[in-house]
């Protein structure tokens, strides 16, 4: 396959892909679509990641996308959890536009690892970075990692991301003059994330992101147990607000 620009497979068994990538040293793919029923261990993810850095051309991959078609059937949260250094293969690809990526247990990340990954893909037009729907310990992205995305990827407009929006830094630290900013964000999905008041969150928002027009969050999962479902039932209502 010397000119395959397009690849996409749905499989279960994390060596066939693998083994399949690894076949063949400098695939021009600019398209790459990976959907699995099962939700991946983090160790599989992070080898499926390992080989596209080995194999694939790095300024040729513009579009990745890796997800689970079934979110009933998922590992140990601690098992499934994707890290920066799972994530820190695909860094080489300057090129990406589109990143999609569901490993069904969500992410562990922080807004150093956002700031990374921002200054990596800069052409990002489109982010989502799919949470564990509050079956895992809240995400250690604050406002300050959406002050990343807005700072260098000039081209996002769709952003999924799972964030503790509790705290709210000072609008002043951002940065960026309200009146200037051009980042182009205007859909931005929040998942799973904490908030503990929505005025404080829009008027930020608003700064980073003058062109937003609309928030969502996770629709209610009546499956959680009671705990989890009461804490998603209080952030429903005031990401709404927002």
């Amino acid at each position: 396959f010397t000119s395959l620009q397009e690849l996409t497979l749905d499989h279960d068994s994390i060596p066939f892909v693998v083994g399949l990538l690894g076949m063949k040293h400098g695939w021009s793919l600019r398209r790459l679509s990976y959907t699995t029923r099962n939700a991946p261990l983090a160790a599989d993810t992070a080898k499926v990641f390992a080989v596209l850095k080995a194999k694939c051309n790095h300024s040729s991959l513009t579009h990745i996308r890796y997800s689970i078609s079934r979110t009933n059937v998922l590992p140990d949260p601690n098992d499934g959890v994707i890290e920066q250094d799972t994530l820190r293969p695909l860094f080489a690809f300057r090129s990406l536009r589109e990143v999609v990526l569901h490993p069904g247990s969500g992410f562990d990340l922080d807004d150093s690892d956002i700031d990374a990954l921002a200054r990596a893909w800069p052409q990002l037009y489109m982010l989502h970075l799919h949470g564990s729907g509050f079956r895992c310990p809240a995400s250690r992205v604050t406002l300050r990692g959406l002050h990343s995305l807005s700072k260098h990827c000039h081209s996002l407009v769709d952003l999924k991301i799972s964030l503790d929006a509790s705290v709210v830094f000072c609008q002043d630290d951002t940065g960026i003059d309200v009146a200037t900013s051009k980042a182009p964000l205007q859909k931005l999905s929040v998942e799973d994330s904490i908030i503990t008041e929505a005025a404080p969150v829009v008027a930020y928002l608003l700064r980073i992101f003058p062109s937003i027009r609309l928030v969502t969050t996770m629709a209610r999962q009546f499956v959680l147990p009671q705990r989890e479902f009461q804490q998603q039932c209080r952030m429903y209502d005031l990401w709404n607000q927002v």
